[in-house]
């Protein structure tokens, strides 16, 4: 088994501590701790991809360039 893991929130610094950011922190949080490649971009998926593993297995830690927009019904 392979895991991907997507930190989702917005790029840039203004950004960077509010509660939208939660799963884009968590996730390089998780890069930082658990030995993993440093985040490169990566032009076709438009986002910082960082490699590694979790548990011995090969895992993919993503954060997505793009920012996320609200949607309302």
């Amino acid at each position: 088994m392979a895991y991907v893991i997507l930190g989702l929130g917005n790029p840039g610094g203004e950004y960077t501590k509010t509660r939208h950011n939660a799963g884009r922190a968590a996730v390089a949080l998780l890069a930082k701790g658990g030995g993993f490649d440093a985040f490169v971009f990566n032009k076709t998926a438009n986002a910082l991809i960082a490699k590694g593993s979790l548990e011995d297995e090969n895992a993919t830690l993503v954060l997505p360039e793009t920012m996320m927009k609200a949607f309302t019904h």
